[in-house]
């Protein structure tokens, strides 16, 4: 409905790692006139053999658009993969918070909260329900209690776990192209300023060098316009 009342005459709902509400938007979108076609964000944990004994890695998220949903919810071993690695993070900062006394809720306590089914558990729910609890004791607004909340949890936090390992890019983007889907890099500027930090000039040719190879897994095209890309960002991928 509020797709509607926006004005918007096409939408893709694309969950990470999951399709289970895909038949159903698309029905919505049907039955108000809205354009829309089987979508997904697959997470995957990409990985640069730095030396023998150094391993890099970060996450690459790859939108899927178009593929048969009959398929690939058949064929869902990948996904299954994924929900299981979110799950155990969110687990794992939920110990973590208990262990310190710090936030007491249970990981079944948090699905309960905001009616969440198990293939979407995530760290957003998790700072949601920790900002909620950090209004009940601080006088501040929601904006920057949530601030409070994802910094606990962020890398250098006091509550921060290092997530497992999700499927390769490779298999992200086999899967979406194997079920007649294309496959396109979510926010790819958001790896790029991580090659920054880690390798500083060589960053650029990195991403090439990356880019190159998801193509050759069957990567069809890049995100572009988001809220996580500058204009900066954006003339440097259109370039």
């Amino acid at each position: 409905k509020r797709i509607e009342e926006s004005g918007l005459k096409a939408a893709v709902l694309t969950d990470h790692d999951s399709v289970d509400g895909v038949e159903r938007f698309i029905s919505l979108c049907h039955k108000f006139g809205i354009d829309t076609m089987t979508g997904i964000e697959v997470s995957s944990t990409h990985h640069r053999l730095l030396s023998r004994q150094n391993l890099w890695k970060t996450e690459l998220h790859i939108l899927g658009y178009g593929y048969n949903l009959e398929t690939l919810s058949k064929n869902n071993e990948l996904l299954y993969h994924n929900q299981v690695i979110r799950n155990h993070h969110v687990e794992a900062m939920i110990m973590k918070y208990r262990a310190n006394r710090e936030f007491m809720i249970s990981f079944v306590e948090l699905t309960k909260q905001f009616d969440i089914p198990w293939p979407l558990t995530s760290k957003y729910w998790l700072i949601k329900s920790r900002t909620l609890d950090i209004l009940k004791t601080e006088d501040m607004d929601f904006a920057q209690a949530r601030a409070n909340a994802t910094r606990e949890i962020a890398n250098g936090g006091p509550f921060y776990i290092e997530r497992g390992n999700y499927i390769s890019p490779k298999e992200a983007i086999e899967l979406i192209t194997s079920h007649n889907g294309i496959a396109v890099w979510a926010h790819p500027l958001i790896y790029f300023h991580r090659l920054e930090k880690s390798f500083g000039k060589k960053a650029e040719a990195i991403f090439e060098e990356t880019l190159e190879q998801l193509i050759g897994y069957g990567l069809y095209g890049l995100e572009i316009y988001t809220k996580h890309h500058t204009a900066r960002d954006r003339r440097f991928l259109l370039g």
